[in-house]
């Protein structure tokens, strides 16, 4: 969800990581659903910067 966004947006990896001030790997490994203890905020700012529903994104995360 987050990487289909962020290409719809034309929005790259990199961009994406500076503004939510995490490192670009980091951002992929949410992607990919890698990490499971992400905090809330980080939630949060990622649904504003790329217009996702907050409820949307934390369920799409947590389905297995």
């Amino acid at each position: 969800m987050i990487r289909k966004q962020r290409l719809l947006l034309k929005v790259t990896q990199k961009k994406l990581a500076s503004k939510l001030g995490i490192s670009r790997s980091y951002l992929s490994k949410i992607e990919n659903k890698e990490f499971k203890n992400v905090k809330l905020n980080l939630f949060e700012n990622i649904a504003e910067e790329l217009n996702l529903d907050l409820n949307c994104l934390l369920d799409w995360f947590l389905e297995k």
